[in-house]
């Protein structure tokens, strides 16, 4: 009994550092958690303000391209005639000076100046808005659906009446130079496309590549994510690839024909303290992984070496027992079996059986003796001292043998019995003992 309750003791403080460790857990647990949702949102939110800085700035550029075509159309219109050697040699420096490949003039008939190729602009959507007093932008396609160059348009007045349009063109490079998007990011980081992904703008050693879809290395799927991201916000980001591979492509919407710059940054640039944190996480899970490991060892040990101590004791008792002159029975009562040693036989002149007892033990009590028996055992249940009584017993030859009898009650939850201990000495032997003392 003393060895079940310093078990229960170890176990008792095992439980107790074991709900302190989970509690050490799950309170870091919530604060990694916790602190690395909070980093990620930070994050998302210096990508979003860098990337909506960047749109800024390309606005800029382009209003201060129109602002420089405005002042042009504003030449041009003091002349009467937009084929003037002034008008020519202004456009042609100009041009030359601002790095784009070509301009044209546009006359309200739609045709642009004869040496440019008299370019028919009717039917043009930018044409028709810039006719009405409106600046435009626009990428225009050649005939097999591939961005062929960038427009920029502004309307030319002539005593307040607008009497033509001036268009300037540039190829994607020039309008990549134009608009600088290398300066906010790596070369072949920061683009500009259109909502479904096109490319406007490229860097270095990308003059084949069509979309954004070609620069990711994922089979389109970020590109379409991307691309599902840009139509329903007008900033933002969203997560492409894994582990070191990690990378945001963030985005934002500038002020023209729903176009955007995107830009492609690596997660390693901006995720520093997260992976700090990531890693203080996997040590501190670690420690508790070893402590909590350590706990269960020593818990099997204590468990192995409670059964090694009670099979020893057990070895002892039936040593003890198989060693004295009285006979010694355990009684299970759960279980409805008994062990008794061999001082029943050698006394009685049979065996007792080793299971079943319950119905058959009264037939060893002689007939008389029966009750007696019976209401002695049911005091055991009033008692938690012994039961101490003399009785008769059968033997081989149904002879009855006066015996003295204890039987000790071990009890368990809420006081139910579970084992009988019994001695069992014979009156004879009671008496010699009592003639030695």
């Amino acid at each position: 009994m003393q060895k079940i309750k310093n078990l229960k003791r170890y176990m008792g403080s095992i439980i107790i550092t074991i709900c302190i460790l989970l509690i050490n857990i799950g309170v870091y647990y919530n604060f990694y958690t916790s602190t690395y949702d909070n980093l990620n949102q930070q994050t998302q939110i210096y990508l979003n303000d860098q990337i909506e800085e960047a749109s800024e700035c390309v606005n800029i550029k382009i209003e201060e391209r129109f602002n420089t075509l405005e002042a042009l159309s504003l030449f041009i219109g003091s002349y009467k005639s937009v084929t003037d050697s002034n008008v020519i040699q202004v456009m042609d420096a100009q041009t030359s000076i601002d790095g784009f490949s070509d301009y044209d003039i546009v006359g309200l008939d739609g045709k642009g100046l004869e040496e440019k190729g008299s370019i028919n602009y009717v039917g043009e959507k930018f044409f028709d808005k810039t006719l009405e007093g409106k600046n435009s932008i626009v990428a225009v396609d050649d005939e097999y659906g591939n961005l062929n160059s960038i427009v920029f348009a502004v309307p030319i007045y002539q005593d307040e009446d607008i009497k033509g349009m001036l268009a300037v063109h540039c190829t994607p490079e020039e309008f990549t130079n134009f608009v600088d998007v290398i300066t906010f990011g790596n070369n072949g980081n920061v683009f500009i496309v259109k909502q479904n992904g096109e490319l406007l703008s490229r860097g270095n050693g990308l003059d084949e590549v069509e979309s954004i879809s070609q620069i990711l290395s994922d089979h389109g799927k970020a590109a379409s994510k991307l691309i599902s991201s840009m139509k329903q916000k007008s900033v933002g980001n969203v997560v492409y690839g894994e582990g070191t591979s990690k990378k945001y492509l963030c985005f934002s919407r500038i002020s023209y024909n729903k176009w955007y710059i995107v830009s492609i940054v690596s997660a390693e640039n901006v995720e520093e303290q997260t992976t700090l944190i990531q890693s203080d996480g996997q040590v501190f899970i670690i420690e508790m992984g070893a402590m909590f490991l350590l706990l269960i060892i020593y818990f099997i040990y204590l468990v192995a070496s409670h059964i090694k101590n009670g099979q020893i004791n057990k070895q002892r008792y039936f040593i003890a027992t198989d060693n004295s002159d009285t006979v010694i029975i355990d009684y299970s009562v759960k279980k409805d079996t008994m062990y008794c040693n061999d001082k029943w036989k050698a006394i009685f002149g049979y065996e007792l059986p080793k299971a079943d007892l319950k119905e058959t033990i009264n037939k060893y009590v002689y007939e008389e003796d029966v009750d007696k028996f019976n209401r002695r055992i049911g005091r055991l249940n009033k008692t938690n001292d012994f039961v101490k009584f003399s009785i008769r017993l059968i033997d081989e030859n149904d002879n009855p043998i006066t015996c003295l009898v204890k039987l000790y009650a071990i009890k368990g939850f809420r006081g139910k019995i579970t084992k009988i201990l019994g001695i069992i000495e014979t009156m004879a032997r009671e008496e010699e003992s009592k003639k030695e003392d």
